[in-house]
């Protein structure tokens, strides 16, 4: 792996940035995707097979040809392969990455934080070895950001296209240690550093952001059920609810501040100059209709109790009544509101 100067933003305002190619190729998608083959940018170009550390769907292991057998043996062609249990390959390079003793490590991925990220911060978090990994590696880029930015217009961005057009070739591109090999060629040789710079950010900020994101589907359900869709796209309900927000914080705020609270509190400003979730003012007024609309009709009505017959008109089958009378015996109480106005009555009647 070699070193490259160039001058990053953020967390990365060292001279010399050191970058680390790393590509991990699930036959298995998903957080639970365990089989896979592992290429990194080191002196000695590898390519190891990752032992499956949970159930897999094979059906999405065909063009990478590995096969899983009893969830442990990894088979290729029926040829057994040597596979690495997950935690001793994610020792292995977190302990590689510390030998280097660089300043700044960079994991460099293409669609690295919507994919690759996501699943290895799974697993390291499984493995307990997340602590260690922000230690050795102090921030993640995304080069296909990177090349949105560098090459607008573009009809796709997938990596062996890229490689394809720009470099004029192809590669295996189910082969790991080729696909971070055409990586490295595609960042070292046509990516400017100012556009990955743009798009590198903390391992920690990162980590944050998915834990958030994988919190956000009941925030997200929560409003889709209590503000309809004419006052609240689903797309920007996700949105909301990625950001942290919930819809008990957007009713706060609009019972401070009205509309300007729902400004403030979208349109929050972060780190990086971009609003918390959007500025958009149609947005904040249909959210703003729907809270008014809501305070003037009132708290929701609660459904009615259940009603329950009084204990000397209760009506009860044989079955019940014989486990009724069991579960008083064993002074076990039954979450039954027949039972408990059946127990009330016995009750009134040993009184009497």
């Amino acid at each position: 792996m070699g070193r490259r100067k160039t001058r990053c933003n953020g967390p990365f305002k060292s001279r010399v940035a050191e970058r680390l190619k790393f590509f991990r190729e699930n036959f298995a998608c998903g957080k639970a995707a365990a089989v896979s083959r592992k290429g990194t940018r080191m002196s000695k170009a590898s390519s190891e097979v990752l032992a499956a550390a949970a159930p897999v769907d094979l059906s999405s292991s065909s063009s990478t040809e590995p096969n899983v057998n009893d969830g442990e043996r990894v088979d290729k062609r029926d040829t057994p392969l040597d596979a690495l249990s997950l935690s001793q390959a994610l020792v292995e390079l977190i302990t590689w990455i510390e030998s280097l003793q660089c300043e700044r490590v960079v994991f460099v991925g293409h669609n690295a934080l919507r994919f690759d990220c996501r699943i290895l911060f799974h697993h390291l978090t499984a493995c307990s070895l997340m602590d260690k990994f922000l230690t050795a590696v102090v921030g993640v880029g995304d080069t296909c950001a990177a090349f949105k930015e560098a090459l607008p217009g573009r009809q796709s961005y997938k990596q062996e296209e890229l490689y394809a057009d720009l470099l004029g070739t192809r590669y295996d591109a189910h082969n790991a240690v080729q696909d971070v090999a055409g990586l490295a060629e595609l960042t070292t040789g046509k990516l400017p550093t100012t556009a990955l710079a743009k798009h590198c950010f903390s391992t920690r900020s990162v980590l944050q952001k998915i834990q958030m994101n994988n919190t956000s589907k009941p925030r997200k359900a929560e409003l889709v059920e209590k503000i309809p869709k004419q006052c609240l796209a689903g797309t920007m309900a996700d949105k909301i609810a990625r950001s942290g927000l919930s819809f008990r914080h957007l009713e706060t705020a609009f019972a401070r501040h009205d509309a300007a609270g729902l400004t403030q509190l979208l349109g929050e400003l972060d780190s990086s100059g971009k609003p918390r979730v959007t500025r958009t003012a149609s947005v904040v007024k249909k959210l703003a209709t729907f809270f008014v609309g809501r305070a003037k009709a009132g708290p929701p009505e609660q459904p009615a109790p259940s009603v329950v017959p009084p204990a000397t008109d209760l009506v009860l089958s044989p079955q019940k009544l014989a486990l009724f009378q069991r579960r008083r015996a064993e002074g076990y109480d039954l979450p039954d509101p027949e039972y408990a106005t059946w127990l009330a009555g016995q009750q009134q009647q040993a009184v009497v």
